[in-house]
């Protein structure tokens, strides 16, 4: 089963979302008819619906075809367009959210968006625990390492979203492939590489079954990690996207 773009811009614009923007990986939902935007993400087989107002919801996509573009994703653009109570699904389908926003005009709430982009206090957190080097290759060029969550921005807490063992300081290929769940991390700092990723892929990105944390992981970074392997990580071939 294979969602795809086409298809989801059809039922977005079917749903009181007519403006729909490509912004890397992401979708940006924006209309006339009422405020704000609502951004797209996937993640997995979740697609993360994540609107300005500071709400996230994941949807499921591990269901039959039909009743996600015909209900699931119908009655979510919905939601957001029109407010009111949110629509009731069969167990599953709906992912629980990360925590709302800090409120408007606050510094924590700076803080935690900046932290989504890897940037801020968060970065600077991150960054002291590994020296200013990446965890795995030792670059320490700090302006070429990007701040990587362990338990993704969407679904942590605002405490979560800006704790420095919450994650990795990677170069960015590295980066990359733990974001999206390519690869993950033993307790022991072995590198775990999905079969997802081929073997002509390693090769071209420079990663292979040698590679280790240069540091040992704390308890707590061990906590935040399980989470990623258990979650994030492709433990099998991905068939939706």
């Amino acid at each position: 089963m294979k969602i795809d773009d086409i298809q989801i811009e059809a039922v977005a614009k079917n749903h009181l979302w007519a403006n729909i923007a490509r912004e890397g990986d992401s979708f940006v939902l924006t209309d006339f008819r009422h405020p704000g935007e609502l951004r797209l993400e996937w993640e997995g087989d979740i697609l993360w619906l994540s609107h300005s107002s500071g709400e996230q919801v994941g949807v499921s996509c591990n269901f039959a075809l039909s009743p996600i573009l015909d209900t699931y994703l119908p009655g979510m653009f919905d939601y957001f367009a029109n407010g009111g109570a949110k629509p009731s699904f069969p167990a599953g389908v709906l992912v629980e959210s990360g925590e709302a926003l800090p409120p408007e005009g606050s510094t924590e709430r700076e803080q935690v968006i900046a932290a989504r982009k890897g940037q801020g206090v968060y970065r600077e957190r991150l960054l002291a625990k590994w020296n200013g080097a990446c965890a795995v290759t030792g670059l320490a060029v700090p302006e070429l390492l990007m701040a990587s969550h362990a338990k993704p921005w969407k679904i942590a807490s605002n405490i979560e979203r800006l704790d420095g063992d919450n994650g990795l300081p990677l170069v960015p290929n590295l980066d990359k492939l733990f974001d999206k769940g390519y690869i993950s991390f033993a307790d022991d700092g072995a590198i775990m590489i999905s079969t997802a990723l081929s073997a002509a892929a390693c090769g071209t990105l420079g990663v292979d079954a040698t590679m280790h944390l240069l540091e040992p992981l704390s308890a707590a970074q061990q906590t935040y990690m399980a989470y990623h392997r258990d979650h994030v990580f492709k433990k099998e071939l991905d068939t939706f996207m």
